[in-house]
């Protein structure tokens, strides 16, 4: 990679300390040009995007030890799990039938 990794990696680290937070579309250029390759990832890469990450509004608030700036920390999470589905409300469905509801227009997707 260039040399305009280290300038960004102290940019990045100088944004992360300052009151600002980084915007979507900023993360999302980020992550398109620093163009990491998952199966052969080059650590100076790896470092740019996890500060980027840092800078993100989720993760601004993590301490910033210099040492440990953009090596890529992992933190474990506990796996995610969906919501158990709920009975629905019997009481609830039997105010509507039929008759509850009109169709305004009907077309055909093919017709549009």
């Amino acid at each position: 990679m260039d040399d305009r990794l280290e300038d960004s990696l102290q940019f990045l680290k100088d944004f992360k300390k300052g009151d600002q937070k980084m915007k979507l579309g900023t993360v999302q250029r980020w992550v398109r040009d620093i163009n990491l390759n998952t199966l052969e990832p080059e650590k100076q890469k790896v470092r740019a995007l996890d500060m980027v990450l840092r800078c993100t509004e989720e993760f601004k608030d993590f301490d910033l030890v210099e040492d440990d700036a953009g090596k890529g920390l992992i933190f474990m999470k506990e796996e995610w799990a969906p919501v158990e589905k709920k009975e629905a409300d019997e009481e609830l469905l039997d105010q509507f039938d039929e008759n509850s509801y009109k169709v305004i227009k009907f077309e055909k997707a093919n017709e549009r």
